[in-house]
């Protein structure tokens, strides 16, 4: 029986909507790398896909990311019904326990970034190391906050058909509020893989 019990280093197959195929990410339990990370659950996306589940890890090791590192949310039960699987284990590597840093705005009662008057960046997904900064110091990181599995399939599922040259419109109808609201947030935000590595993953100091 397939094993459901995350552990960092894992590989796990992520099933695209609209039978797009599989994409892979490696697991990273942050609560392992920092106990005071607000969120626990951290994956890299693979630029790779496949029709199947079937893969050599071996073709991950020298990929690129397709999307920045990615907090996560119901991760847990979405591996523990076999939504996501497990199909292998991979070394973590010292870059990777470098964590991301995220973005986050105030003041803390408003709910939308349009309304924001300060911007933080936050080291470490700990909230209670966030550093202000400005908008544009900031606005390439992904936001903190955690996504839900089903979020971040069509995140990935809209990445690749960008990077594939492929119309959105022509493969989702944009009818549903998840639709429409990733949709926006993949055409306004910086694509990770045009970025500079220099530049990826870190506020502007």
């Amino acid at each position: 029986m397939a094993r459901k019990k995350l552990k960092s280093g894992d590989i796990l197959s992520i099933p695209l909507p609209r039978n797009l195929g599989f994409a892979f990410a490696k697991y990273i339990d942050l609560l392992s790398i920092n106990p005071n990370s607000s969120y626990p659950d951290l994956i890299r996306v693979y630029d790779y896909k496949s029709k199947d589940q079937a893969l050599d890890i071996n073709d991950l090791k020298d990929c690129d990311l397709l999307l920045a590192p990615l907090l996560v949310g119901s991760l847990r039960p979405t591996v523990s019904k076999g939504i996501w699987t497990i199909v292998g284990n991979a070394t973590i590597t010292d870059q990777e326990t470098k964590l991301p840093h995220y973005r986050t705005f105030g003041p803390p009662w408003i709910n939308d970034e349009k309304e924001a008057k300060e911007w933080f960046y936050v080291v470490d997904a700990d909230i209670s190391r966030k550093i202000k900064s400005k908008y544009d110091h900031v606005k390439h990181l992904e936001p903190l906050g955690a996504s839900g599995t089903g979020i971040i399939e069509l995140e990935i599922a809209f990445a690749f058909l960008i990077k594939e040259g492929k119309r959105i419109e022509d493969f989702f109808p944009l009818t549903k509020q998840m639709e429409k609201a990733t949709y926006k947030k993949m055409m306004e935000r910086p694509k990770y893989r045009d970025m500079s590595k220099e530049m990826r993953d870190k506020a502007i100091t």
